[in-house]
């Protein structure tokens, strides 16, 4: 069950990752694995607290990580569309 779950956690990084790189970020392998475990501990804590909340703080803090970062929008390139 732990294999289970660590290939996914990990096949989730490297979605992330990947967007990130075809977005044309800077740095998509940090910005993917500063998502993912952001979007990890969001389908974690709805089950420690009951309510799903967390989602809401992980989508404000994976908005601030992509305004922040140096990828298309901040330099004014286009995103990929490949």
């Amino acid at each position: 069950m732990a294999a289970q779950g660590k290939r996914a956690a990990l096949y989730v990084e490297r979605r992330f990752v990947e967007l990130c790189e075809r977005a044309g970020f800077e740095k998509p392998v940090e910005l993917g694995e500063e998502i993912n475990l952001l979007f990890q501990g969001a389908l974690l804590l709805p089950q420690v607290y009951g309510d799903s909340s967390p989602f809401v703080s992980a989508k404000r803090a994976i908005v601030a990580l992509l305004e922040a970062a140096d990828g298309p929008v901040a330099s004014g390139r286009p995103p990929d569309r490949s």
